[in-house]
């Protein structure tokens, strides 16, 4: 498991701009992004989400958003296959951030907890 951490600019709230953006994305039907939502917020916490990816080849690839203390997101990025699989969807994650949210991430934290 890869633990991600994304620290915003000031005075942006990531985790809405990030579920926002893949919202809109899903939304249109021509190009339906990277990433769908597999579950949505539970009645508890309702600032996290899981991710799945839509490429075949990583079904059980997951990644779990969830937002910290100081508007700090934290991701963990799953797959029950093998590392080499969690490595191509962590990369394919942190390529969605920089191509869809770049502008409003400050700094970006990835760790190795197994």
């Amino acid at each position: 498991m890869k633990q991600i951490q994304v620290v915003p600019k000031a005075q942006v709230d990531l985790f809405r701009l990030i579920s926002g953006r893949r919202e809109g994305i899903e939304a249109s039907r021509t190009n339906a992004g990277a990433f769908t939502v597999a579950s949505e917020a539970r009645k508890g916490n309702p600032r996290t989400e899981t991710w799945k990816h839509r490429n075949k080849r990583w079904p059980r690839g997951r990644v779990k958003i969830a937002q910290g203390m100081g508007g700090v997101v934290l991701a963990q990025v799953m797959c029950k296959a093998d590392a080499e699989v969690e490595s191509e969807l962590l990369g394919a994650f942190v390529a969605w951030l920089d191509r869809n949210c770049g502008d409003s991430i400050s700094a970006i934290s990835i760790h190795n907890s197994d």
